[in-house]
């Protein structure tokens, strides 16, 4: 994360330097994110396709990002999941 979502000024901290927020919890859900996306594909590389999808639809649902909802759109395209 780059900016504060409460005032968007730029982070160098776990505490906003302009508004004061503290960002800890926000900063763990976005490594929680990024652990899952890279179990999601090490499952992946390993053919375990309904796995990896599991995994990456719930770091989409931490982390809505383009990428985590492209990796979820590509293991669906896939067709041998089971979701």
């Amino acid at each position: 994360m780059e900016r504060c979502p409460q005032c968007r000024g730029r982070i160098k901290d776990t505490v906003c330097a302009r508004c004061g927020v503290e960002l800890d919890q926000v900063l763990d859900i976005e490594h929680q994110a990024e652990v899952l996306v890279q179990n999601c594909i090490h499952n992946l590389l390993m053919s375990r396709n309904d796995k990896a999808l599991a995994l990456a639809i719930q770091a989409a649902k931490l982390r809505n990002t383009l990428f985590n909802q492209a990796i979820v759109d590509f293991i669906k395209r896939q067709g041998d999941v089971s979701i």
